[in-house]
């Protein structure tokens, strides 16, 4: 009976160690999920970062020249105008004319539309209406430059 009870048994049990090998499968895949979403959530963000990036981009480019546009004198909205988006743009900033990239496009779109301010000479309303397949929402920006 004292032996028994002298008895120490060294190592782990077969339980022990499936309990272990459970628990340690169960930190990998919650740890995988994890990270997965986080890159997902960078992807949005940097989409998101490259276009104020390339309105940023136009807006400089179109206020310091306003006077040498090509200006559109339509009746038509800039909404109007813009169902049909010219140019692409990809996560990293470039912007190709869709014409040109054909048929396998980066997955953003803008359009700009410079119309004259009636009775304000030198100034011009600018919308920019930018999108991207990731996004539920189109963007659209309007503000005024002039010379």
């Amino acid at each position: 009976m004292i032996k028994l009870l002298t008895n120490s048994v060294h190592g782990f049990s077969l339980v022990e160690i499936m309990v272990s090998l459970a628990i340690i499968a169960g930190t990998t895949l919650g740890l995988n999920g994890a990270i997965g979403n986080m890159a997902k959530d960078m992807s949005v963000v940097k989409v998101s970062s490259t276009s104020k990036n390339i309105v940023e981009d136009l807006i400089n480019a179109y206020t310091t020249r306003a006077s040498s546009l090509q200006i559109d004198y339509g009746a038509d909205t800039p909404a109007q105008i813009l169902r049909n988006l010219p140019i692409a743009w990809d996560d990293n900033g470039n912007r190709t004319p869709v014409i040109a990239c054909q048929p396998k496009c980066p997955k953003g779109r803008l359009g700009v539309v410079v119309k004259p301010i009636t009775g304000a000479k030198g100034l011009y309303e600018m919308t920019i209406k930018i999108k991207h397949e990731e996004w539920k929402d189109d963007k659209y920006i309007v503000l005024v430059i002039g010379d």
